[in-house]
């Protein structure tokens, strides 16, 4: 039952923002910082972290590349993601040609994701944006 409400949920939220009335595309900031751990790299370099976000439709449909970044070294990076409207999307982190993995990103015309984080452990990876705190009052409120 709770996932059916979250689902509902989050229906509604992507409705809701998605009602603007322009069918235009419309942009997102995304924008982070990824460091790597001492463990696997003590050089205190971060460049070279590509931070790949995609979308798919259906299963069977090509991915869309909606933002490609390679973070400097600092391991910042910054740029805008064009999109339709609001939806879930995945980040794809790499370096060296090598994936570490994926992150979901909750994505709204005129937001801001901020993503930190540093590798190879994603799980401590945080994003921050409207829709994601959105989302976390919601998974609150629901396990009341």
């Amino acid at each position: 039952m709770r996932i059916i409400l979250k689902l509902f949920f989050f229906s509604l939220v992507l409705t809701i923002i998605s009602c603007s009335g322009s069918t235009e595309a419309q942009t997102a900031l995304i924008k982070g910082r990824i460091t790597v751990s001492d463990s696997v790299d003590t050089s205190g370099n971060y460049s070279g972290i590509q931070i790949l976000v995609v979308q798919q439709g259906a299963a069977d449909d090509q991915i869309d590349t909606l933002y490609n970044a390679i973070t400097g070294i600092d391991g910042g990076f910054q740029g805008n993601i064009e999109i339709d409207e609001a939806s879930r999307f995945t980040a794809i982190l790499g370096r060296g040609g090598s994936n570490f993995g994926v992150i979901d990103l909750l994505v709204a015309p005129n937001d801001t994701i901020t993503i930190t984080g540093q590798l190879p452990d994603l799980e401590g990876f945080e994003v921050d944006s409207k829709e994601e705190r959105a989302m976390q009052v919601y998974d609150r409120v629901s396990r009341s």
